[in-house]
């Protein structure tokens, strides 16, 4: 499980982060899941994963949605990208956040196998 975590108020932007696949076989990504430990109101808070710089959700609305009111997306399994080839790096985006409070604590965990 490869986990991206942020304490304090989450905010909407770009990956930072870069987790490489240093192993010696390719990964297949099998679930992703977005939790918060303040939840988002006034919208949903929306998280992108992404492989090399691309969305694994091409399907856009598939992507990890903590709705308003709510802490975690659920386990999601409808990715449309899950393979992470030796020397690939995914990053985690925050598309959207609540408008009126933003959501705090944010973790994304990747489940890959």
């Amino acid at each position: 499980m490869l986990t991206y975590s942020a304490t304090g108020e989450v905010s909407a932007g770009v990956g930072q982060f870069r987790l490489y696949n240093d192993t010696l076989a390719a990964w297949t990504i099998r679930s992703v899941r977005a939790t918060v430990g303040v939840a988002p109101t006034g919208g949903p808070l929306i998280v992108d994963v992404h492989l090399n710089e691309v969305t694994i959700f091409s399907t856009q609305t598939n992507r990890p949605t903590v709705a308003a009111g709510a802490t975690t997306s659920g386990k999601i399994t409808s990715m449309n990208v899950t393979a992470v080839p030796i020397g690939g790096y995914i990053t985690v985006d925050v598309d959207v956040v609540g408008t009126t409070l933003k959501g705090s604590n944010l973790v994304v965990q990747v489940v890959v196998a």
